[in-house]
């Protein structure tokens, strides 16, 4: 009856899709998906309990839980594998704000700015589909110099931070902490367990990263470094 995590989240709240992008709607255990947090993500379990049967159950991402590896080739090759219809095509053509179509060069990492402006959830899925994830800056100042030169500038745009595992507690989605390269005045809470991160550049504020509500929408960065570098681990 050990709980044991499996690639499956609500990444959009209340909407559970597998790591490849797969939507569930079966294999649930009895009363489930039950969400404990509805305003934060939740994980996926399976178990084999007494009163509620086989099946997968909804955990708090932040549980400890046993956990199960897919290294097969496949799976490897559908993670990177990006589909999108002729329209989301267009529409990323003519909102991509002139940033390029090609991934870019940083500092040994390959990124793309994308033009197009979601939530901060939906910006990381996008990313997860294209076979990466949000930016985690290595150096804020550094990156931010580096968007002013692709003609970004002033522009909120989201990063991989966000106080969604803890709240008022800021973390990257590979897990790091962040405890430099804020603006004067941040962090600033504005509602814990759904605060993000984007990097701005600001007249009065400076540079540096600013805590918005997790629904705003902006441009946003994806760093489509190889996922399955040891380096690159992701939390879900």
């Amino acid at each position: 009856a050990t709980d044991v995590w499996v690639g499956i989240n609500d990444i959009h709240e209340g909407e559970f899709e597998g790591i490849h992008g797969n939507m569930i709607d079966d294999g649930w255990q009895r009363r489930q998906p039950n969400l404990e947090a509805p305003s934060r993500e939740n994980c996926v379990v399976v178990e084999d309990d007494m009163f509620d049967g086989a099946g997968m159950k909804v955990e708090p991402c932040f549980a400890l839980n046993s956990f199960i590896c897919d290294t097969d080739d496949e799976h490897r090759r559908l993670q990177h594998a990006v589909t999108y219809d002729e329209d989301l095509l267009e529409k990323e053509k003519v909102e991509n704000m002139g940033f390029g179509s090609d991934r870019e060069k940083y500092y040994g990492k390959e990124i793309k700015i994308i033009g197009l402006r979601k939530d901060w959830k939906g910006a990381r899925k996008d990313c997860r589909r294209r076979g990466g994830d949000l930016l985690v800056p290595e150096s804020v100042s550094t990156f931010i110099k580096y968007m002013s030169k692709q003609g970004v500038g002033e522009r909120d745009v989201w990063i991989g931070y966000s106080d969604k595992y803890y709240n008022g507690q800021f973390e990257g989605v590979h897990g790091n902490m962040i405890d430099e390269g804020w603006q004067d005045g941040e962090p600033r809470y504005v509602t814990p367990g759904k605060d993000c991160v984007v990097l701005e550049d600001d007249e009065r504020d400076g540079e540096g990263m600013k805590v918005e509500p997790c629904h705003e929408k902006h441009i946003y960065v994806c760093d489509l470094t190889n996922i399955f570098d040891s380096e690159h681990n992701t939390r879900a």
